[in-house]
């Protein structure tokens, strides 16, 4: 097992899964001094030359790492979801590092099945929407924050009702006019089968990859 099934992540693509023989001829073509792993049973994505087993198939040059205050720059570095924008030190943002990648099953109609970041059921109409995470209105000021939700239609609906709960109080009038509206569209959109726009694009974007 610990010869198959490893996933490689090079600059935010995915790629894989590889037997030994195969990762060691793409690890042989350079560029993987970086490179990160994941394999069945792996509870997520780690350093390539951090995995006993593979780092012996790194080039001499690439086993050295990078130097030390990079690394300690990596360890800070918090976990994001694929896609998401990742920002260091003032940079421009780079892509999030990669999760495990997903176990794609189909439904009967031929729709893509993929799992529900909150609760994991596999589903055929994945939504991911952005709405406010707190509105506060205050006179003639007003404060918030967004956030972007990427789930199944039962746990959407159950987080926009909660969503709409918190904020009735702080957002005041900005309540009926931006947040009900906004949220209650949402609502009524995760009843439409199939995938949102927002998933299709982020689905399409990395077959291209």
């Amino acid at each position: 097992m610990a010869d198959s099934g490893w996933y490689l992540g090079i600059r935010g693509k995915q790629l894989g899964p590889f037997e030994r023989a195969e990762l060691e001829t793409r690890l042989a073509q350079g560029g993987a001094e970086n490179a990160k792993v994941w394999r069945e049973g792996m509870a997520d994505w780690l350093p390539l030359r951090g995995v006993p087993e593979l780092a012996g198939l790194l080039p001499a040059a690439a086993k050295r790492g990078p130097p030390r205050g990079e690394l300690a720059n990596m360890a800070r570095l918090p976990s994001a979801e694929i896609g998401g924008p990742l920002v260091k030190d003032g940079a421009a943002p780079e892509r999030a590092p990669l999760r495990a990648p997903l176990r794609v099953e189909r439904a009967a109609d031929g729709s893509m099945m993929l799992p529900c970041p909150k609760c994991r059921r596999p589903t055929s109409s994945l939504k991911s929407y952005s709405y406010f995470r707190y509105l506060v209105f205050l006179l003639a000021a007003a404060f918030y924050g967004m956030k972007k939700v990427t789930c199944c239609p039962s746990c959407m609906r159950g987080d926009l009702a909660i969503n709409l709960l918190i904020n009735m109080v702080p957002a005041n009038l900005l309540w009926l006019i931006i947040v009900l509206p906004l949220n209650g569209t949402y609502f009524l959109a995760t009843f439409l089968q199939g995938h949102s726009k927002a998933v299709t694009a982020e689905l399409e974007m990395f077959s291209q990859e």
